[in-house]
């Protein structure tokens, strides 16, 4: 989750589910258990979706990562074969085939390069003992076909990445909201419980904003577990 409006809501809302396991809060009153139960399970929630997004970005990026590699690749093949498609012509033997193998000029995309590819090989399969005899791998068709089929496979992570990262992003910016409203709710009723605490009420206060664009905020620290509670 990048450091925005949604990572200071998420991290007001955090404060103030830890804030409220203090036990200089209890007992609580019915309505601050409702709000103070809110508040946790928009916590609960955001943490799941803050993982999410960070998964779907990982996905995201590494899809991206392995199509760029790829479509250098195809290129660099699809080169291979419009320049010895050129010699043949050249040489004679088949004055067409460097039309069937040019190029494009315009729109050298990404999908394009896989488009090229595939064209390029289904041309080349019925005549590829002309490549092949000069100098091209006998599997070169067969080669090419793969790396297509992989580009595509990196073109469905990035896009699954994406996916998932969006959803991530959303479903964070909708509990950062519900968690808030939790947080409002509560901001009187705490501040009335302990109007005769002042250093834990500007406590509260401090825990219950959301931090102010730029503004650096102290890590929170989950207080320590009672004795036993891990029996």
């Amino acid at each position: 989750m990048k450091n925005n409006y949604t990572r200071r809501c998420f991290n007001c809302v955090e404060r103030v589910h830890y804030f409220g396991l203090k036990t200089e809060l209890a007992p609580l009153s019915p309505k601050e258990t409702t709000f103070f139960a809110g508040v946790t399970t928009a916590w609960t929630g955001l943490k799941g979706h803050d993982v999410l997004q960070g998964t779907g970005e990982r996905g995201f990026r590494e899809g991206a990562a392995e199509r760029r590699l790829l479509v250098g690749a195809i290129w660099k093949m699809n080169r291979r074969i419009a320049d010895i498609a050129k010699s043949i012509a050249e040489e004679g033997e088949d004055p067409g085939i460097a039309e069937k193998f040019r190029l494009p000029q315009a729109n050298r995309t990404y999908q394009m390069a896989a488009s090229t590819g595939v064209g390029f090989a289904n041309e080349a399969e019925p005549i590829k003992a002309l490549f092949i005899e000069r100098g091209m791998e006998a599997t070169f068709v067969t080669d090419l076909r793969a790396l297509v089929t992989e580009f595509e496979t990196a073109a469905g992570v990035r896009v699954g990445g994406l996916a998932v990262q969006i959803t991530g992003t959303a479903g964070l910016a909708q509990l950062a909201r519900q968690g808030l409203r939790f947080v409002r709710l509560l901001r009187p009723l705490i501040n009335e419980k302990l109007k005769a605490q002042p250093a834990l009420q500007a406590s509260w206060k401090l825990a219950s904003r959301v931090a102010k664009r730029g503004a650096v905020e102290v890590p929170v620290t989950p207080p320590p577990a009672t004795p036993g509670s891990g029996s």
